[in-house]
């Protein structure tokens, strides 16, 4: 999400449409619920971004479950320690999805 703001590593990508793409600036009733999975030593999204973004979705109200890792890193989701804890969260947010 951080990533194409103007403020991102990647905003070199969009320029100044960044709003255009980002998830963050296109909050609505209308958005997908989401479920996030966020290391708590991420160096790339701040975790103020992360629960922002949940506080908007809720605002919304969309659903938008947040899961934290600690002490993981930027992509801790998809190695482990994380993966195991991934897959049970991600069944349990799939159920009780609208």
């Amino acid at each position: 999400m951080s990533e194409i703001s103007k403020f991102g590593r990647r905003h070199d990508r969009v320029g100044d449409r960044y709003r255009e793409y980002s998830p963050f600036h296109n909050i609505s009733a209308d958005s997908p619920q989401a479920l996030l999975f966020y290391g708590t030593s991420d160096g790339l999204t701040p975790l103020k971004t992360i629960a922002d973004f949940k506080a908007g979705m809720q605002k919304a109200g969309v659903r938008c479950d947040l899961v934290l890792h600690e002490r993981q890193g930027h992509g801790c989701f998809s190695k482990e320690p994380c993966r195991p804890r991934l897959v049970i969260q991600l069944d349990k947010s799939l159920a009780a999805m609208d």
